[in-house]
């Protein structure tokens, strides 16, 4: 990450020089090669102007990666707050999807429409984008690291937690179904041997959101403590604080007034890593920390 934050404009730069000299296939793998890591710094703009690129390129080439690139773009438009910006895209990328028959880039699409609906409030649409991409996961095959043919439970388990965040959504604060989704995506990932931690820890942590709405803050606080032991006390300063606010919820609900305000102002304290992160030249953990934040 810190070679990217150094080299980043130069390798932006390259993708643009790509496409003026006509290598179309060079410009195209560029919006692959970015993605990560401009992801993970924050630079939305930066994303959007490699995968927009990306995303004309390969249609030049009538290649099904556009599918995905154009998804990216709309990724990043909705990271920017432009979810109805990025819906128009999508309609390219569910063509693309549809034109080539993937079922991958169709889930991918949908599931990034899912997330523009959920920012317009438009979560009935959101379900069912997702519950749609859910039965295409269901159907799919994927190649593990040990190279045998296996279910996508990583896959699944971010398709189950992306259900439960909707279904905590305002517009429905449905806790029970939040929950059930949550448990879902918990024995999903159970399953993944290759699995990471942030998953498991993001689904712990949504069980605890659940259970908070579904009447339950005393099973919520158990959930989030287990999340609490899986954060990675050097990077994980956003997950510190989103457990701690909870907690603190949870508490309140349980009249125990003194610790949820412990809870509460560790939760502001954590907010405070962008500052230290940033004095520690970790501009990338800043930039994220930051962006999550707000």
């Amino acid at each position: 990450m810190r070679w990217f934050a150094l080299e980043g404009d130069m390798v932006l730069a390259a993708q643009r020089h790509a496409w003026e000299l006509g290598m179309t296939t060079c410009a195209a793998q560029f919006g692959v090669a970015c993605w990560p890591w401009l992801r993970i710094a924050g630079r939305y703009e930066d994303q959007l102007a490699v995968q927009r690129l990306a995303a004309e390129a390969a249609g030049r080439l009538d290649h099904l990666a556009a599918s995905a690139a154009h998804s990216r773009v709309a990724w990043s438009l909705n990271a920017l707050n432009r979810p109805e910006d990025a819906l128009g895209v999508l309609v390219r990328a569910m063509e693309v999807a549809e034109r080539h028959d993937d079922d991958w880039s169709r889930a991918t699409a949908l599931g990034t429409r899912a997330r523009s609906h959920r920012a317009l409030g438009h979560v009935e649409k959101a379900l069912a984008d997702l519950h749609t991409a859910l039965n295409i996961d269901k159907q799919r095959l994927v190649t593990a690291p040990d190279g045998t043919r296996t279910v996508p439970y990583t896959a699944l388990g971010l398709r189950w937690m992306a259900i439960a965040e909707t279904q905590l959504h305002p517009r429905i604060g449905d806790g029970t179904e939040a929950l059930r989704a949550a448990d879902h995506a918990l024995a999903a990932l159970t399953r993944d041997p290759h699995r990471r931690r942030r998953e498991t820890l993001r689904a712990h942590l949504l069980r605890g959101c659940a259970l908070t709405a579904a009447g339950r803050p005393g099973d919520a606080v158990e959930a989030l403590r287990t999340a609490e032991e899986l954060v990675d006390p050097a990077t994980g300063a956003y997950y510190q604080a989103a457990i701690k606010h909870h907690l603190g919820d949870a508490l309140a609900l349980l009249h125990e007034g003194d610790q949820a305000e412990v809870e509460h102002r560790a939760a502001v304290e954590h907010r405070a890593a962008v500052d230290l992160y940033r004095v520690a030249g970790r501009d990338d953990l800043a930039g994220q920390l930051q962006q999550r934040l707000h």
